[in-house]
């Protein structure tokens, strides 16, 4: 029963999510009522289960805004602004990646391989530096193909022992 409850209550708050982040506008608790499913019919019940899910939004860390839709507007709204939830991008100077790409490879014979190899991927295709040139790994012999010259260098082992480029991996 209570992990019935406890994935009812998630499904709730993420549609919650969902629907104030796809919104420009303040939305009603009458509103978002109508829109996500899981709310009691009775009044009360309502609202005492709509502040809660407010609650926890908020100790989540999600940015839930108040305020109304128009100067006309009687009833509070409630959003998320975009700007606010997102994160910032990341940037990662050229050793920070290799480090994140070696970590990965050490991962990738554990049970997250899968995760790791995404998380890695989108690493790369973030990058600026992981392959700003387009360039393929280093040969098999040593030579290098895009200006590293020292496999031992992190940014080459990133690129050349066994992580995919951003071309290779179709991105």
């Amino acid at each position: 029963m209570e992990v019935a409850l406890s994935k009812r209550r998630t499904e709730r708050l993420l549609s919650i999510v969902v629907l104030l982040l796809s919104s420009r506008r303040y939305l009603t608790a009458e509103q978002i009522r109508a829109a996500v499913s899981g709310y009691p019919e009775e009044q009360e019940s309502f609202k005492r289960m709509f502040e809660r899910d407010k609650e926890e939004l908020r100790d989540l860390g999600i940015p839930l805004e108040t305020g109304r839709a128009t100067q006309f507007d009687d009833d509070l709204g409630y959003r998320i602004s975009r700007q606010d939830y997102e994160l910032p991008e990341i940037h990662l100077e050229p050793d920070e990646a290799a480090v994140l790409g070696i970590a990965s490879r050490v991962w990738q014979s554990a049970e997250l391989a899968g995760a790791a190899t995404g998380a890695a991927l989108k690493l790369r295709a973030a990058s600026q530096d992981a392959d700003s040139d387009g360039a393929e790994r280093c040969a098999d012999d040593g030579t290098s193909v895009h200006g590293c010259h020292d496999r031992s260098f992190p940014v080459c082992r990133l690129r050349c022992l066994g992580a995919p480029t951003s071309a290779q991996a179709g991105t």
